[in-house]
């Protein structure tokens, strides 16, 4: 109800009428949906924010507010100019403020919400421009048919028998300025539902508006509901009472932002994590399906190694071949492919052994990575449902930033998209040279590709998976020296299939060496000009 035709009209009349006689400073817009307005008399300067957002829209007063440098400012040939009259619309949330020989018209309809800058009854601009054509009339389209909830009853008995609606319906549908909210708050005060006693109830709350306090409900804290009647149907909600209406409309809007700020960084937590668990779940499903088939790897390695064996009773041309088992004596019939020599046919069946094997191998080590993952995804998205405060939400997003699940472009804050590059694990090679690890591929992808400089050094297992390793040239002339590169290449071996091997090869080359396929998984890239060299796996000196 913060936009109730009511709500408006009293605020319009005990505070925005003030304003009259005050001059036009500056109007500009630093967020979206927002538009901050500045009026002067004097030294004096009163700022209001006015909303368009489809939850709460209308004018919040400011005090404190600061113009940013990158704002846009709008309606500049009102600048120095004198309101001389303001006035809310008798049928519709529309609020006028007369500047000279212009009009600021303020149309306070949800998501529809705008400002239109009017001379002479015509649209010259508009805050929201998006479908605005300059040039046309400013005109409100007039709901036919529907009633005011202050008119006398006899009205209210004709419109309701012309409606052939029930009571409940009626309020709802057919009087002009209630809400949703309102309609509930006076259905909820009656008994038996006429609509005598329901026309009754109405004045009733109608003379609340007028004589009682502004409130504000709350909902752990969260601006939920604004009104000037006390809303029973809301049971023991908390709620906070103010003496000033513009002091209330203030500290709602400061109440709504903060929870809606709240809110889009939970939802961005959220969202990730939902992702993330989303294809690991997939993942751990599609790696669980491998052991659904038989494993016959052995079988196959087994006839591979007996055609060998019987190699001179193994002929090019054969279809199938009967061979007795070196175990059992028992013969066996091996299907051959007749169009390839025997040693051929016996190599495939070590191909195709070997492959289940390593899809049976990689299918464990897998599981084994994606289980724990789910359990911290599963743990994180309870913390984050248990999160009240903008400390416990910081907590769950540095955690996903160091799991690698955010990175500098959506971290949902700048405080974490900065911390971000302190997050790869660091190795001191001595003599003030240092390496930065990947620990994921999101990490790797991050770090070769948008962290380090042109002039940095990309080192990495060769013929296998492993970290992105990048020795970091910090602005020095000169390669550095080889015993440096010999020690970043230990590290890139150490953090890699590699990393049991008493010597590992690791390819290096310059970062502006290094670029990523078109379309390749994160990772993935591709190196010019790279060198190996063969190192012993180290993981810190």
């Amino acid at each position: 109800m913060f936009s109730n035709y009511f709500t408006l009209k009293k605020f319009v009349s005990e505070s925005l009428t003030e304003l009259v006689d005050y001059k036009f400073l500056q109007a500009y817009s630093q967020r979206k949906n927002k538009l901050t307005l500045e009026f002067s008399k004097g030294e004096e300067i009163r700022k209001y924010d006015f909303c368009v957002h489809s939850k709460i829209a209308g004018f919040v007063p400011q005090k404190f507010l600061k113009r940013a440098r990158q704002s846009i400012e709008f309606f500049q040939e009102l600048k120095g100019k004198k309101i001389t009259k303001i006035l809310l619309d008798s049928e519709e949330r529309i609020i006028r403020i007369e500047i000279e020989e212009r009009e600021l018209i303020f149309r306070i309809f949800g998501k529809d919400s705008n400002v239109f800058l009017v001379k002479d009854e015509i649209c010259i601009d508009a805050f929201k421009r998006l479908g605005f054509i300059g040039g046309q009339k400013f005109e409100t389209k007039k709901r036919v048919g529907n009633i005011f909830p202050n008119s006398e009853f006899q009205i209210w008995e004709n419109a309701f028998t012309e409606s052939e609606l029930e009571p409940e319906k009626f309020l709802q549908k057919k009087v002009n300025h209630l809400g949703k909210t309102l309609a509930q708050e006076i259905l909820f005060r009656t008994n038996e539902k006429t609509l005598e006693e329901i026309y009754n109830v109405t004045q009733e709350v109608l003379k609340e508006f007028v004589t009682s306090k502004a409130k504000i409900y709350l909902d752990e804290n969260a601006p939920v509901k604004f009104s000037l009647c006390e809303l029973k149907s809301l049971g023991k909600m908390e709620f906070q009472e103010f003496e000033n209406l513009e002091e209330a409309v203030q500290f709602f809007g400061s109440k709504f932002e903060k929870a809606e700020a709240f809110q889009n960084r939970k939802g961005a937590c959220k969202k990730v994590l939902s992702s993330k668990k989303k294809s690991a779940t997939k993942a751990l499903k599609e790696n669980y399906r491998v052991f659904e088939k038989p494993d016959n790897s052995a079988e196959l390695r087994k006839f591979g190694e007996m055609i060998l064996a019987y190699f001179h009773e193994v002929k090019q041309g054969q279809k199938s071949v009967t061979l007795n088992d070196f175990e059992t004596g028992e013969p066996i019939e091996i299907q051959l492919n007749p169009e390839f020599a025997p040693d051929v046919n016996a190599k495939n069946y070590f191909k195709r052994s070997k492959k289940q094997v390593r899809a049976i191998e990689g299918a464990e080590k897998r599981i084994n990575e994606l289980e724990p993952e789910l359990e911290v995804i599963n743990s994180l998205l309870e913390e984050l449902e248990e999160s009240k405060t903008f400390k416990e939400i910081a907590s769950v997003e540095q955690k996903l930033a160091e799991l690698g699940f955010f990175t500098s472009q959506n971290a949902p804050n700048k405080k974490i998209g900065k911390s971000i590059t302190k997050k790869y694990r660091e190795v001191d090679l001595g003599e003030n040279w240092n390496v930065w690890v990947g620990r994921n591929k999101n990490e790797n992808d991050e770090l070769t590709l948008k962290v380090a400089k042109k002039d940095d050094w990309f080192f990495h297992f060769y013929g296998g998976a492993g970290s992105h390793v990048i020795l970091r040239q910090e602005g020095r002339k000169g390669n550095p020296p080889s015993y440096i590169f010999e020690k970043a290449a230990s590290v890139a071996a150490f953090y890699s299939d590699g990393k049991h091997s008493s010597v590992a090869p690791v390819t290096y080359t310059q970062v502006k060496h290094v670029s990523k396929p078109r379309k390749a998984p994160k990772g993935l890239v591709k190196l010019k000009f790279e060198k190996i060299l063969y190192v012993e796996p180290k993981k810190e000196f």
